[in-house]
């Protein structure tokens, strides 16, 4: 590539990044929490408070989230769980999506640099990567670690460096220590690297990749730092032995999570047809196609040229999990849009292959070549408009495919409510609230009821019914107004659009409230 294509490549690459930087980065507050989100941020509010952490191998997952937090809510001057925000909250895991591509820049020398070039766009402006980018989830940080792992292991295996070999492991660790499907991408990643060693054996043995060198010292200096990032993390800090063990038992119950996955039970196409097309009557149409089609452009090209251009054993080894990656994910029933970041940063770089490859393809007609580059801009722009109206303005609406399961924007009238009944009251925010929903569907409210400082969550009526205002669903209204001593007014909102819920006021609270009304 000469200094003109060097420049033009720089100057892509620098658009795609401000553009995504300033998708992700603004308005970190322009959407209500997600009943997730507000999961993670109570675990985390915790070890804010308390200093205390212990790995809970059921529901939560691993705790670099919550450690990765705690830096910058102390540069923030925060050291209390009613104190945080959410752009507090977010900017964590939106920093890691935005690392996450300069680990894709850092594939320049492997895939060329008007592949990597268009690669970094794609991942820029990915409505689904920017969305979740801006989400308090651990997604973002394991792509990060993942993509981290694939570069120090790609260097590692170029250098025989042990550096590199050091690092790679760390980035094993923190895979493990982010999320349980990390087990996929190690599988993938082997699969990969086994793809890449055969296919070259087969179609290049002269330039086979060699694996003479590779002794169990090198394995030591990968499994050693990854077992210790991973038992630091587990073990939090080495106050919690049982944590390490929690992190292996904890397989035996996401098997059964997949086999038996409730309302997260979605067909095998769930993912693929949620980039391909999606539209709720009138409302605006989504699409990734352009990701779709360049990316599997992209895997068969490097699957099937001779000499595939660039690293060749690393664009293989690129195809190859993600092509695996996003088949696994497709093949399990238990399906969370979230869970698609990794394979689809995947998706994103081997579209960028895809457009390199389409351009090579095509340079001998020259009238023809130019439509490339010219339908890649146009199709990069249209996921930029789509990744604005995703993160702001459909962001928690149920028009848009990423919003899956969201709390709705009403719920700020409720939170508003609360807020102006304890502005109101003697007992201020001290009053007494109880939330009762069964198998505790009640988030996000522990997140926005953070500021009152006494509020019980119950999944089964508490024994003393003394509240001052109840959270219940509609279905409780009815069997608990015999049990109360006091008499309530009512009030109807709705955490998502299937969950409606009551809010109960006790008579003397909710008059001495109205009288600020009138």
């Amino acid at each position: 590539m000469g200094k003109r294509g060097v420049a033009l490549c720089s100057l892509l690459v620098v658009l795609g990044l401000i553009a995504g930087g300033w998708l992700r980065l603004v308005e970190l507050d322009a959407r209500v929490m997600h009943g997730d989100e507000a999961n993670q941020a109570h675990k985390a509010g915790v070890l804010l408070e308390t200093g205390e952490y212990q790995y809970d191998p059921q529901e939560h997952h691993g705790p670099t989230l919550y450690y990765a937090s705690l830096p910058i809510w102390a540069i923030a001057g925060v050291d209390t769980f009613p104190e945080l925000t959410e752009p507090l909250l977010r900017i964590v895991p939106t920093l890691f999506g935005l690392a996450a591509l300069l680990l894709v820049l850092a594939l320049w020398p492997a895939l060329g640099g008007h592949a990597a070039a268009w690669a970094v766009v794609f991942a820029a402006l990915s409505p689904a990567l920017v969305y979740y980018s801006r989400y308090y989830i651990q997604e973002p940080l394991l792509v990060f670690f993942t993509f981290a792992a694939i570069v120090c292991g790609w260097r590692f295996l170029a250098t025989r460096g042990w550096v590199w070999a050091g690092l790679f492991g760390v980035c094993v660790g923190l895979m493990h220590a982010t999320k349980e499907t990390c087990i996929i991408f190690f599988a993938a990643m082997a699969a990969g690297l086994a793809a890449a060693w055969l296919l070259a054996r087969w179609r290049n043995p002269d330039d086979a990749l060699d694996f003479s060198w590779f002794t169990w010292k090198h394995a030591v200096a990968i499994l050693v730092p990854a077992a210790v990032v991973s038992v630091t993390f587990f073990s939090s800090f080495f106050s919690h032995w049982r944590g390490p063990l929690d992190s292996i038992l904890t397989y035996t119950h996401y098997v059964e999570q997949a086999e038996d996955a409730g309302i997260h039970e979605h067909p095998w196409h769930f993912y693929l047809g949620m980039l391909l097309h999606y539209q709720e009557m009138r409302a605006p149409m989504w699409t990734e196609a352009i990701i779709l089609f360049l990316g599997g452009l992209g895997c068969l090209a490097a699957l099937l040229e001779r000499r595939p251009a660039g690293n060749m054993h690393v664009v293989r080894f690129l195809a190859v999990f993600t092509l695996l990656s996003t088949v696994a994910f497709s093949a399990i029933p238990y399906k969370t849009p979230w869970n698609m970041m990794v394979f689809l940063l995947g998706l994103c770089v081997m579209s960028g292959y895809g457009v390199d490859r389409l351009w090579r393809w095509l340079r001998i007609w020259p009238r023809v070549a130019w439509v490339i580059p010219v339908l890649a801009l146009a199709g990069v722009a249209h996921l930029g408009v789509q990744a604005h109206r995703a993160s702001f303005e459909y962001a928690a609406d149920f028009e848009n495919p990423y919003a899956y399961g969201h709390t709705v924007p009403a719920i700020t009238r409720l939170v508003d409510r609360m807020h102006d009944i304890a502005a109101a009251v003697p007992d201020g925010k001290a009053m007494r609230v109880d939330v009762i929903a069964p198998n505790a569907d009640y988030w996000p409210l522990p997140w926005y009821l953070r500021a009152f400082e006494r509020v019980g969550y119950w999944e089964d009526f508490p024994e003393q019914l003394d509240s001052d205002i109840l959270i219940i669903p509609p279905a409780y209204q009815e069997p608990l107004e015999e049990e109360l001593p006091r008499s309530y007014r009512s009030h109807f909102f709705a955490l998502r659009p299937d969950v409606p819920v009551i809010m109960m006021v006790e008579e003397e609270v909710w008059e001495t409230f109205m009288e600020t009304r009138r």
